[in-house]
Formats: structure tokens, C-alpha cells, sequence
């Protein structure tokens, strides 16, 4: 509680005026609903229902200006550049104590503290995911002029040998500045996708950017399903709405050339 006060201080007074004004709007409806209950279940008065009713409008009304009045204090306490335009446009005016920059000094110094202790915290997870990266290694990349070739070979290997041949492709609408200007770039989340599929594909292959294909061998239909499940679930724990399809050749018939020339709107 000492903490919470103390934290509560570094605050401008104007900041802290709203946050807690929100506070007590907000706490105003539990407790008519509980006195509402409370006089419904003990003393039910029929003639009072309209007043009880009135009086339930009314807190509903002032918690929803005190959930605005807190929006306000908190969205201060983030935009801390704009509280202190307004801050110093009150010391112009001369109805602020000069003891309000000082807790604005003390605010930025703690926050300055958070932010270098959370990019801290976001160096270390980072060195991490770098090193599980490393370990784990990407299925050969295959030049995009040479991906229809490989798809083809490998259908018709499929076909030729009976032996089943998976292939996959992840489709996004979202592409970074890396992946367009890179072909050899493998976003993040396809990497995670990869790591995660339970497989380890024999190749991959960027047809388009935002656009991913992939193969690997000996993998039966009902597993394919199962591959495809758990790609899509790692891909949305990422952000990532990705269209994930695949296909178990020689059992699915696999037209490459419509592979290749599909575009997102034929997908939807």
C-alpha cells in the first residue's frame, strides 16, 4: 500500500484528481446494487421499485463517467508528454504549486527506470530466441525459379513410386520490409510454424513474398491433417493469420501449375 501511495504521488495533481474520481464513480454501482439487493430480498417495497430503478440508472451513469475519467488518467500517465505540455500550461497561468515539476521529474525518472529495466528484459528474451534459432535449422531453401521444378519432381515421384510425398503452403497478407527486399528471408513466425509442425520438411521455397511452400517425404495423409492443425495454432499464437493447406500425394492430386498462379482473393 506504501508503494502504491508513494507511486500515486509521483503523479500531477490534475492526473491524480481524475484517477481518483474515476475510482469512486466506478466503486459507486456495487454498492447500490448491494444495497438494491439487500432491500429487494429483506424488505421488498413494491412502491419503491422506481426510485430503486432511477437510482440503478443513475450510478450505471456515473460509473460510465468514472471509467471515462480513469481512461483520461491513464492515457495521461502514457501520453506523459502531452501531461506535461499541460502541466507547464498551467504553470503559465499561475494555478500550479512548483511542487507538481518536481513530481513530474520524479514520474520520468521512474518510468525511465521501468523502460530500461523492461528493454533489459527484452535484450535477454531476444539473445534467447536467437540462440534456440541457431539450434534449430531451416529445411533447404529453394531459389523461386526453381520451386515449380521441385513440386513437379516430387509429384511425380509421388505418383511414380506410390510413395507419399507431403507439401504445404503458407499464405499471409502480411509481408515485412525484410521478406520483400529478401527472397532468402524466412519470416519469424514461419520459422516457429517450422520448429513446431512436429516434421522436419526436406525443402522450402518462397514463390511470392508472403507466400511459402514447402515438401518433405514419408508423411501419410492422416498425418498431414494433423501437421496442418498444429501449424495454424502456433501461427495465431504469433499474431499471424496465415492460410495454411496441405496435400498428401499420390492419394491428392496436386495441380502445381494452380499452386504457383493462385492469388490470395482465389484462396478466400
Amino acid at each position: 500500500m506504501r508503494k502504491l501511495i508513494k507511486q500515486l504521488f509521483m503523479l500531477p495533481r490534475f492526473v491524480r484528481v481524475r484517477m481518483v474520481s474515476g475510482f469512486a464513480l466506478m466503486g459507486v454501482i456495487p454498492i447500490l446494487v448491494a444495497v438494491y439487493v439487500i432491500t429487494n430480498q429483506i424488505a421488498p417495497v413494491r412502491q419503491a421499485i422506481p426510485w430503486i430503478c432511477a437510482v440503478v440508472l443513475i450510478s450505471i451513469i456515473l460509473a460510465i463517467i468514472g471509467i471515462g475519467l480513469m481512461r483520461e488518467s491513464v492515457m495521461g500517465v502514457i501520453n506523459v508528454a502531452e501531461t506535461a505540455q499541460e502541466l507547464f500550461a498551467r504553470v503559465a497561468r499561475g494555478g500550479v504549486d512548483a511542487r507538481e515539476i518536481v513530481r513530474l521529474e520524479r514520474l520520468l525518472s521512474y518510468m525511465e527506470d521501468q523502460l530500461s529495466a523492461a528493454q533489459r528484459a527484452l535484450q535477454v528474451y531476444r539473445e534467447n530466441m536467437r540462440k534456440e534459432t541457431r539450434r534449430f535449422r531451416l529445411p533447404p531453401l529453394m531459389p523461386p525459379r526453381l520451386v515449380r521444378a521441385r513440386l513437379e519432381e516430387e509429384t511425380a515421384r509421388a505418383q511414380r513410386e506410390r510413395t507419399p510425398v507431403a507439401i504445404f503452403t503458407w499464405r499471409t497478407a502480411m509481408v515485412s520490409e525484410d521478406e520483400m527486399s529478401d527472397e532468402t528471408h524466412v519470416p519469424l513466425w514461419l520459422q516457429e510454424v517450422l520448429r513446431r509442425s512436429g516434421q522436419t520438411l526436406d525443402a522450402l521455397g518462397r514463390i511470392r513474398p508472403g507466400y511459402w511452400v514447402g515438401c518433405t517425404r514419408g508423411v501419410p495423409a492422416m498425418r498431414v491433417r494433423e501437421m496442418m492443425l498444429a501449424m495454424e495454432r502456433v501461427a495465431l499464437r504469433h499474431g499471424v493469420e496465415a492460410d495454411v493447406r496441405g496435400w498428401s500425394c499420390p492419394e491428392e492430386t496436386v495441380d502445381v501449375g494452380a499452386l504457383m498462379c493462385r492469388t490470395h482473393a482465389e484462396v478466400q
